[in-house]
């Protein structure tokens, strides 16, 4: 498994697949300064390749609005994704996370309790996919 631990933020991925797992630091509030040093974060570990992420939403206690609309920017925001599915564990990240889902996207977004229920969906979107 490839890792790579950022201040705010860690991503691993296993060597070869196109999922890329995504973990915030606990209590995390995400400002527009913030999100721009997590899309960089991103960018960094993906080296700008296409993939499936797997973000656990469950750490975050706020989104504010202009970070939203930073994220969903196709031209500032987190670019090169095929899929997202959010795992949202608890009832203030499964609102966070439910504000993406129903935004307007242009990529498949999902969210579920858990990551094995996540993994499952990302796969089968990859493979209806390919």
């Amino acid at each position: 498994m490839e890792t790579k631990k950022y201040p705010l933020v860690n991503y691993s991925q296993e060597p070869g697949s196109n999922i890329v797992y995504c973990e915030y630091n606990p209590k995390l509030k995400i400002d527009l300064d913030i999100a721009r040093e997590l899309t960089l974060n991103y960018h960094d570990f993906t080296a700008h390749k296409p993939i499936y992420l797997i973000t656990d939403f469950s750490c975050i206690e706020r989104v504010t609005q202009e970070a939203k609309g930073y994220w969903q920017s196709t031209e500032s925001g987190i670019t090169n994704l095929l899929g997202v599915a959010f795992i949202a564990s608890n009832p203030v990240s499964a609102l966070l996370a439910n504000i993406f889902v129903k935004s307007p996207r242009v990529v498949p977004l999902k969210y579920f309790s858990d990551k094995k229920t996540a993994l499952a969906w990302i796969k089968q979107l990859r493979e209806n996919n390919s």
